[in-house]
């Protein structure tokens, strides 16, 4: 009874295995620029096969974005060019690929360790993704952004453990609040990468408040920062 059990969850695992092995090879292609991305039959897991289906989404809309780029160019319209290159640029940057492969690296060997973390992950990657492809909306109520905050900050304590701590206190009457979205995102993405790069173990505290009904965000870190030339120069 003990070996079927074994024999059963080993095929388990490699079939949940085999798709996000494969998920990583697509990523790299469109990190490398190719977007001639292969529509593969369903794996009949619904959590896999709505990353799949939300990644395959963003890569057409990025490849759409750059052909209508250079089509712009083309036709020397610059307004429009600056338009497109801006849209591009944000969606870019909110879909950061050595995260996502990272996050699908993390994936692949919970599935055989901790299948229920791993099932969980992939439900967080695909609300990320949903949310991050939402192009319909320029401003959220801040309580959305800090819906997907929560779900990108658990992908890196995951990934990172007892190395990454992060605070978050925001006042309730700050949540209604309309703010650009992902406006924090980029700002917490650069506190982890450039903070791990000169230390073992960084902590972020994410603060709002709310002064005369003017919204203050604020984002920490006691990383070691930049020297303080090249930060005057930043602020000029």
């Amino acid at each position: 009874l003990l070996a079927v059990f074994c024999y059963i969850s080993v095929r388990n695992a490699e079939s949940l295995s085999r798709p996000i092995k494969g998920l990583q090879k697509e990523f790299e292609m469109v990190e490398e620029g190719n977007f001639d991305i292969e529509i593969k039959e369903k794996t009949g897991i619904l959590e896999v096969d709505n990353l799949f289906s939300r990644f395959h989404v963003m890569a057409y809309r990025l490849d759409n974005l750059i052909h209508k780029v250079y089509e712009a160019q083309i036709k020397e319209q610059k307004l429009i060019v600056e338009a497109r290159q801006a849209q591009l640029q944000s969606l870019q940057m909110q879909i950061n690929p050595h995260f996502l492969y990272n996050t699908l690296e993390i994936i692949r060997n919970l599935v055989v360790f901790d299948p229920a973390r791993a099932d969980s992950l992939i439900i967080q990657l695909t609300q990320i993704l949903r949310y991050s492809i939402d192009t319909s909306r320029e401003y959220v109520h801040l309580d959305e952004d800090m819906a997907y905050i929560g779900d990108y900050l658990d992908i890196q304590k995951c990934r990172y453990g007892d190395r990454l701590r992060y605070e978050i206190n925001i006042g309730e009457d700050c949540l209604p609040c309309m703010i650009p979205k992902l406006v924090l995102q980029p700002i917490i993405e650069n506190s982890i990468k450039y903070g791990f790069q000169k230390k073992q173990q960084i902590h972020i505290l994410i603060t709002g408040r709310l002064d005369n009904s003017l919204l203050l965000l604020s984002v920490k870190d006691d990383g070691l920062g930049m020297p303080e030339a090249e930060a005057l120069h930043l602020a000029e």
